[in-house]
């Protein structure tokens, strides 16, 4: 079951943004080539271009969702997060790598070990035509379920 959902606008920097919970984070072991990869505290999310707004939804659920409708023909990676060790349950949203940005609220978790899923659209238009500032161009669902 869904258990929360949390939509914002984040902007891109360095081609990526991230979700970052507390204590250690280790970004120099992550490579940004991929759609997702997880780390120390820390999933980086692959943009196709910086300095744009990407259109983001992060979902928590409680247990494995079914794929989610319409976003067949997307560009999807997948990874796993521990949180088990966090400070503070929650994940900051981060367009930096290591500051949260304001505005959004942390989101609650549990201390559990998290499979990480993520769908985009819009990276190759991105790519084409960036504009600094730009919105629209990328659309992004995430999804946080407990890893089996």
């Amino acid at each position: 079951m869904l258990v929360t959902a949390v939509e914002h606008q984040v902007m891109t920097t360095y081609r990526s943004f991230g979700l970052m919970g507390d204590g250690d984070i280790d970004i120099y072991n992550v490579s940004t080539t991929d759609v997702l990869v997880c780390g120390t505290g820390i999933c980086l999310f692959t943009s196709g271009a910086s300095d744009h707004a990407a259109d983001v939804r992060i979902e928590i659920w409680d247990s494995t969702p079914e794929p989610p409708d319409g976003w067949t023909s997307t560009e999807y990676g997948a990874d796993e997060l521990d949180a088990t060790e966090f400070e503070q349950q929650s994940l900051a949203i981060t367009n930096d790598i290591s500051v949260p940005i304001i505005g959004p609220p942390r989101i609650p978790i549990e201390p559990i070990r998290y499979r990480v899923e993520a769908w985009v659209t819009g990276r190759e238009r991105s790519r084409q035509t960036h504009t600094y500032g730009a919105t629209g161009l990328e659309r992004w669902l995430i999804r946080l379920s407990p890893a089996r």
